[in-house]
Parts: C-alpha cells; structure tokens; sequence
C-alpha cells in the first residue's frame, strides 16, 4: 500500500470516528443548533474543512465536537464560506496538542452584533491607494469615501468600521495596515489559515472586533469574542466542555501527532530494551530441559 494510500485510510478512519462521535451527541446539538445545521450537516462541513487543511484532523476529536457546538448554538456555519465561522487548527503549547478552534469571520461578528436591538446596521470597508477617501474626527465627523479602480489587497491603507445605532449618532472606528498587522502577529494563527487566505476579510474582522467595544453587544457576540480571546490565550473555552466529556474520554482525544526527537528516542530504547529482554528470554528457555511428549 503507497504512503498515499495509508494516508486516505488513515483519514477516512478518523472521519468515521467524528461521525460516530456527532451521533452520539445527535440529542445535544439538535438542542442548541439552528434548525438546519444538524449533526449530519455538521459532519459535512468539518469535512469538506479537513479535506481543505488536513491539519484538522490532527486535533483532538474533543476539540472539533466543541467548536461545532459552540458554531451552531450561535447559528454560524463554520464552513469557511458564507457560514459565517471558520474551524481553525491551533497548536497547544500549553497541552502539546492540536485543538479545532471555531473562529467567527467578519461576517459572522456582523450577523451576531445585528442581533442586539440597538444596532440597526454595521459595515467594515478596507480602503486602498487608488480611493478617494476623507474622514475626520470632531464635534461632526466626516467619512467620505469613494473606491477607485482595481484593488489590490497589497495596496491596502486601512479599514473603517461604521455601526448605526437607535437614537444615537453613528460610531466610526478607524485602524491602519499596521494597526492591524501588529494584531495579527500577536495571534497564534498569524501564519497560516484565513490571515494567509483572507487577509483583507481578517483585517475588516479586526476592525469590528474594535468597533464592538463601543456599540451595545448582543449575548451573541459578547460570547463568540470570549470564544476567540480564549483560543488566542491558549485557554480551553467552558462552552460544552461538561458535554464533550460526557461523551468522549480524555485518552480518545488526543491527537496523532508527528513525533518530537526527544520522542523518537524515547521509542527506540523501549523497542531496543523489548528485543534485549526477549532474546534473554529466548536463551533462558533454551537452558532449561523442556518437557517430553
């Protein structure tokens, strides 16, 4: 069998387990989920995740049961697209193990803070070099802004973020490139996942993530920013983790991970020391008279 085809193998197995896993936890998401993201639409999506970042599979199966609960007792999809979520693969430093995290994108932050009643609109544009683009801050403030020509995500200057409330004047908050970059570096995904493939949709994130400061945030939202803040400081989240063990136990979730050289070494003597102790074995018998038929 090719090192291809173990590898699909492998994959296909620990699919089955999750599926095995989102069965028995059927009653518990249909609980909390939206009506169509049941547990086989769930699969589904942490599916077609892995297929898209194999790294996935690789976090414990405990950690990807939570981050899709904790997706669809939001009513976010983490399917990457126009769910409104990501499921993003972070290395524990802190437990030596990956873990899934379920990560909102701009879209979903803007969903979940249109469901506090006082916000009635919110919005995050990137402005780049070709623009024109005014905005001032003072007793009136000013935003104009004009796009011009092709963008190009290089040539981006900053991002505004702009919510309209009831009975209040419009909150703007502004964030440069370097703004943004600079809290970018601070995460634990900096290199890889949307910051890589997104990085304008990220940036326009980061700008509401600050606008959210200032505007009334709906239960929602002030959960799934708890939910980020504890997967960027390396803290495991309480969402479901009473459910997640009830059904799976610590042993089961740990992950496949590639092998340190400390843990190299560590195998080799054990399976040097296990030879030694059956060849000593082996001689010992062949001392001792044996028993005649």
């Amino acid at each position: 069998m090719t090192t291809q085809a173990i590898a699909t193998t492998s994959a296909a197995q620990k699919i089955e387990k999750l599926a095995a896993l989102f069965q028995r936890t059927k009653t518990t998401m249909q609980g909390v989920a939206a009506r169509h993201l049941n547990p086989e639409r769930m699969l589904h999506i942490a599916s077609v995740a892995a297929s898209r970042n194999p790294v996935l599979l690789q976090c414990t199966p405990a950690s990807i049961l939570q981050a899709c609960l904790q997706a669809s007792s939001l009513g976010l999809e983490p399917s990457g697209m126009a769910g409104g979520a990501h499921l993003v693969p972070y290395w524990s430093k802190k437990r030596k193990q990956y873990e899934a995290q379920m990560i909102p994108d701009y879209r979903g932050l803007i969903d979940l803070a249109l469901r506090s009643r006082q916000v009635t609109s919110i919005e995050a544009r990137p402005v780049f070099a070709s623009d024109e683009f005014e905005f001032r801050f003072g007793t009136e403030q000013k935003l104009t802004h004009v796009p011009r020509g092709d963008p190009k995500p290089d040539e981006m200057l900053c991002v505004y973020g702009l919510a309209r409330l009831r009975n209040a004047p419009p909150v703007i908050e502004l964030m440069t490139k370097a703004q943004i970059d600079a809290i970018r570096d601070r995460t634990p995904a900096a290199g890889s996942g949307p910051w890589v493939t997104d990085y304008v949709q990220m940036a326009r994130k980061t700008v509401i993530k600050r606008l959210s400061n200032y505007i009334p945030r709906s239960p929602e939202l002030a959960r799934a920013m708890a939910i980020e803040e504890a997967a960027d400081a390396d803290v495991l989240h309480a969402d479901f983790s009473e459910v997640v063990g009830e059904y799976l136990g610590m042993d089961e979730a740990e992950p496949e991970v590639e092998p340190t050289p400390e843990t190299k070494v560590e195998a080799l003597k054990t399976r040097l020391f296990d030879k030694a102790k059956a060849a000593q074995e082996e001689g010992r018998q062949e001392r001792e008279p044996g028993e005649e038929g």
